[in-house]
């Protein structure tokens, strides 16, 4: 998933789900400043003891609902996922930057499948009728 994100030492990145804090000293790593998430504050608190001991500075960690990603810090060149979604937040998509991209797991309890989104800029289509819908003579 790391692979899929393609980052560069000047992203800002969106992280969901802290937890041991692995992925966020790699992403303080390798990209300039790091927003790390996470429901469970016990992860949050344990993270931040981990990144000051190894001197990491370019990262701040907050108790949220990944759900809705982190507005107040948008936009970011990319967005990782740690847990899985039932399909993709339209939250976390208007959090990226145009050629953003966002990689996180999508499914159920049995199945998921890691997708890659890339932002492009916006555009307008016509929806998509249903057969039923179709007018038939």
């Amino acid at each position: 998933m790391l692979e899929l994100l393609e980052i560069k030492p000047t992203d800002t990145i969106l992280e969901i789900g802290t937890g041991s804090g692995y992925l966020t000293a790699i992403l303080c790593e390798i990209s300039h400043f790091v927003y790390s998430i996470d429901i469970f504050s016990e992860f949050i608190e344990e993270t931040d003891k981990k990144l000051k001991l190894l001197g990491y500075k370019n990262y701040k960690l907050l108790v949220r609902d990944g759900n809705y990603g982190l507005a107040e810090f948008s936009p970011y060149e990319k967005i990782i996922a740690s847990a899985y979604f039932e399909s993709i937040p339209t939250a976390l998509l208007e959090q990226l930057t145009i050629d953003g991209i966002l990689v996180l797991p999508v499914g159920n309890k049995q199945l998921q499948y890691i997708y890659k989104v890339i932002k492009k800029e916006a555009v307008l289509f016509v929806p998509i009728v249903p057969f039923d819908k179709q007018g038939q003579n």
